[in-house]
């Protein structure tokens, strides 16, 4: 049936997104466990909303480290140590 199709798409969708490395939950839990909620409309929302929001929690973590400011060298709180000059 069209149910069939659905689910032949949606798993061929689903595995391209697991093979490319950037949803580490959907891989943790698969296809079929992501697939087989759909029997519970309320369930098949709450479980496809923690996928898309786990993926921007990757994400946030991503940019959170790449614009991370690098530490400099000096008293380790991200600011060089002033050296006063001698005889001053």
């Amino acid at each position: 049936g069209s149910d069939d199709g659905w689910r032949q798409t949606a798993t061929a969708h689903l595995q391209r997104l697991i093979d490319s490395g950037q949803f580490p939950y959907l891989a943790e839990f698969g296809v079929e466990w992501f697939l087989s909620v759909d029997e519970d409309a309320e369930a098949a929302f709450e479980a496809g909303l923690t996928c898309i929001l786990d993926g921007i929690a990757v994400q946030i973590e991503r940019y959170k480290a790449r614009t991370r400011p690098r530490r400099r060298p000096g008293n380790g709180h991200g600011t060089a140590v002033k050296h006063r000059r001698r005889g001053a």
